[in-house]
């Protein structure tokens, strides 16, 4: 085993509190998607399957908005070596505040306090359904972190089309992060991440800020995760600076990980994925977009895998 600390690093919010609520309808004059906002115990079945299906992991720590998972509440106890992380402990007045742009917390999840230089990062539709070790995220021989990504071509093209509406709104984050780098390197990195848990380094968030404070400054700003010229995703920007200084390994599928697909429970065939999943037990996968209407199934789902 290697003397890496690792810590894992989640982002959480749950539309269900009022105040909340209100921040966000006040910020941007609509009523959020639930799809995107509301809890339907994702976060909980996620950390769990974390604790027991990653023991090198050090501390977990949960990023909310003035916000406190109910399940950890009531037995925290339970939870020795997790912690709620505030907004205000990590936001600097640079950012908008509230925020509901993921990418703008993503900028400041470096500062939280005796955060690990390497971190697993994970959204709460991201699950860990397998053992893993370290060595599934940094490479054995060089202990660098592995970047996965998948090749998906990124171009001003397509920013320009995302912004217009007429494809993925993410491609227009992504494609500036891309150009960050290219104009700092004068490298082409035409990657995207894989919507999984990956592994960070925070000194490559710190380079990011050395590098680009003008570029992030006018993104942090952004209170909305919108299609504009000005708003960057970080993570990706993070992870291209680490494989473009040496700092981390890249990985191109197949990957060196057992992976479930991202999937949908929004789209047919929710019953179909779900058992495909109990039968693979991958040591990755993702679902999305649980809902009023699909929520019972969901809750079903992880009943029968966390046993």
């Amino acid at each position: 085993m290697s003397n890496i600390i690792i810590d894992a690093v989640y982002t959480w919010v749950d539309m269900s509190d009022q105040k909340w609520l209100d921040n966000y309808r006040k910020t941007t004059g609509r009523y959020p998607e639930s799809m995107r906002y509301k809890n339907y115990g994702e976060l909980e079945f996620s950390v769990k399957l974390l604790i027991k299906h990653c023991k090198f992991i050090r501390n977990i720590y949960i990023v909310t908005d003035n916000q406190t998972p109910s399940w950890y509440e009531t037995d925290k106890e339970k939870y020795p070596n997790v912690f709620i992380i505030d907004h205000s402990i990590i936001l600097d007045n640079l950012c908008s505040h509230p925020t509901f742009k993921s990418d703008s917390i993503e900028a400041y999840l470096y500062k939280i306090p005796d955060l690990s230089e390497y971190y697993l990062y994970l959204n709460d539709d991201t699950f860990i359904g397998n053992v893993c070790t370290e060595y599934n995220f940094i490479d054995r021989k060089t202990l660098l972190p592995i970047a996965r990504f998948k090749q998906v071509p990124l171009s001003d093209q397509m920013k320009a089309a995302a912004i217009a509406g007429r494809i993925y709104p993410r491609a227009a984050n992504l494609t500036n992060a891309m150009n960050c780098v290219k104009r700092a390197y004068k490298i082409h990195h035409n990657k995207t991440p894989i919507h999984q848990v990956v592994i960070l380094r925070k000194s490559m968030s710190e380079l990011a800020w050395k590098l680009f404070p003008n570029e992030l400054t006018k993104s942090v700003r952004i209170p909305i995760r919108i299609p504009i010229n000005d708003t960057i995703s970080f993570t990706l920007l993070s992870m291209l600076l680490g494989i473009t200084t040496g700092k981390m390994k890249t990985e191109i599928g197949p990957y060196s990980i057992k992976i479930y697909d991202n999937y949908s429970l929004s789209k047919g065939g929710a019953t179909f994925n779900l058992n495909r999943i109990l039968a693979q037990r991958p040591q990755l996968f993702c679902i999305n977009d649980v809902n009023d209407y699909n929520y019972r199934l969901f809750d079903y789902f992880t009943k029968i895998y966390i046993t």
